[in-house]
């Protein structure tokens, strides 16, 4: 009995997954968040969100105590953080890899968020679709190459490049490729030939 009741489940699942709808790549990089986009220098950044945002001078909160960039040994903001209504924005940055002089830091993720409640949650998910189409997988999250596994979430898949994800009323645009390419420099400047 319990055999054929699996396989009666196992049918259901089966039949529900071959005839949803295919999944539907986006080309996140094109996207942006509040006027930012993934790969911005700081200025360019802090530029976009000033004008998309109507912003004043003293708006944009850095990084209160930089840490030393381990590309550039300068201390550079990791992020900057702005308030419009109940509205929060926080751009965060990594050092660009292979460095460049004239853009040190690029943007490699935008969080865009409101007070959690049912409301706000509603409007953020019919802005984000009428923003930027459907989500890829039927749920709350965007990218290009989604896993073939409707259960698995772009987020889940980041090495695939950039993602934007949708979580009640908190939407993240993020490119983990930006931090792993940090994390590989890291590992390069830290090996070294054996001498045993």
């Amino acid at each position: 009995m319990n055999l054929i009741r699996l396989l009666t489940l196992a049918a259901a699942i089966y039949s529900n997954q071959a005839t949803a709808e295919p999944l539907r790549p986006v080309d996140v990089e094109q996207f942006d968040v509040a006027g930012v986009r993934l790969g911005m220098s700081r200025s360019e950044a802090v530029t976009a969100i000033s004008e998309k945002l109507e912003l004043g001078k003293h708006d944009v909160q850095f990084e209160p105590f930089p840490q030393e960039n381990v590309v550039t040994k300068t201390k550079e903001p990791r992020y900057f953080m702005v308030k419009k209504g109940h509205a929060e924005v926080t751009v965060s940055l990594s050092p660009r890899i292979p460095y460049d002089k004239s853009r040190p830091m690029a943007v490699f993720s935008i969080t865009y968020k409101q007070p959690p409640t049912p409301q706000n949650e509603s409007a953020m998910r019919s802005a984000a679709i009428e923003k930027y189409g459907p989500p890829t997988d039927h749920g709350s999250s965007w990218c290009l190459r989604p896993h073939p596994n409707p259960g698995i979430a772009c987020s889940q898949v980041q090495e695939n490049g950039p993602t934007l994800l949708l979580v009640g009323s908190e939407l993240v645009l993020n490119d983990h490729r930006y931090f792993q390419e940090l994390i590989n420099y890291i590992n390069m400047k830290q090996s070294g030939k054996p001498a045993f």
